[in-house]
């Protein structure tokens, strides 16, 4: 898939070549990066083998387990999860119980969302120099990539390069085949990838994906069995309690992706529309919000000159309010089997 992907959207032109490969470069350092800064020392690390604790940092031969990553390792167990966790069945089967599979699953997710998203910026018309910084900018979204390479055992990351790479590839051949293929794979992986994929290419063909999850959800499986699923709105507006119309939550981790505002769009609204919501079910808010990412970089980076580029990333990368208080709660760290 990715060779058609770079085929189809002139990987022949060495300039193309090239974009792609710095864009691979910025997002494989950015990932190495991370784990590099948030590592544990080497005592804590081996410590967490025998005796699993809690710690404020990751490191690739841990994993930090969340709520959501324990369902995704009972489903290859066979132990049924209640909806929506029931309907996110392809990568569970695909990486089993085998932390070091999911690992490698997301890690390599977004590493290759790099020159996926400088593809979907060029299809888009931006110049090269645009295209690389929404990469860079990427890498500075928390909710989209940080998170996602300290708490690996989400479904979140391939979900986001399959949409990526099902809207590049509509928008540089005009064939609505790749929306169809790449929403019915992303359905199976997450049940809001179809409709995130139709907000990228902005095309409901993508929408066909969701017969997936619907098919799913006729499956026999349990009842909720916790709050947030049992009563989503009501936990949800606890967890927002005080924080709903908080600016250094909801909209300063964006960045440089607030002047996407100053481009607005029907495409721009409605995805950000779509993200916003989800905060009110749910008790995340940049892992969910932050999924818009590729159109918000795409509007927000097309209004800034070129020479202001290194200036607006530097701002970008070292926003003191990119990670709320909230999502800087510690997660539980287990030993990788």
């Amino acid at each position: 898939m990715a060779s058609w992907y770079l085929t189809s959207l002139g990987a022949g032109d060495d300039l193309r070549d090239m974009i792609y490969l710095i864009a691979l470069a910025i997002t494989a350092t950015a990932w190495a990066m991370r784990y590099w800064w948030d590592g544990p020392p080497w005592q804590e690390e081996k410590a967490c083998y025998a005796n699993p604790g809690v710690l404020t940092r990751g490191h690739l031969p841990v994993t930090r387990s969340t709520p959501d990553s324990e369902r995704y390792l009972a489903i290859w167990r066979g132990e049924p999860q209640c909806w929506p966790f029931h309907a996110r069945f392809l990568l569970p089967w695909f990486c089993r119980d085998h932390t070091r599979w999911w690992h490698g699953a997301t890690a390599g997710s977004l590493i290759l969302t790099g020159p996926a998203l400088a593809g979907y910026a060029l299809a888009h018309g931006l110049s090269p120099a645009h295209a690389l910084a929404c990469v860079v900018a990427f890498t500075g979204l928390w909710g989209c990539f940080g998170l996602l390479t300290l708490c690996p055992i989400l479904v979140d990351a391939p979900a986001l390069l399959v949409a990526l790479c099902g809207a590049g590839l509509y928008l540089s051949t005009g064939s609505v085949v790749p929306l169809l293929v790449a929403g019915l794979l992303v359905g199976a992986i997450k049940e809001t990838g179809p409709v995130w994929l139709a907000l990228f290419a902005w095309h409901p063909a993508a929408l066909v994906g969701l017969m997936v999850p619907i098919t799913r959800y006729f499956v026999p499986h349990p009842g909720p069995d916790h709050d947030i699923v049992a009563h989503p709105v009501r936990s949800a507006m606890q967890y927002r309690r005080g924080t709903l119309f908080d600016g250094t939550m909801m909209l300063a981790p964006w960045g440089v992706g607030l002047l996407a505002l100053l481009n607005p769009s029907p495409q721009l609204w409605a995805a950000l529309a779509f993200g916003y919501a989800q905060t009110l079910v749910a008790s995340d808010v940049q892992r969910l919000v932050h999924v818009a990412a590729p159109v918000v970089l795409v509007h927000a980076l097309a209004v800034v000159p070129e020479g202001w580029l290194p200036v607006v990333l530097a701002l970008h990368l070292f926003n003191p309010w990119a990670v709320s208080p909230f999502e800087k709660q510690p997660v539980r760290l287990q030993g990788v089997p």
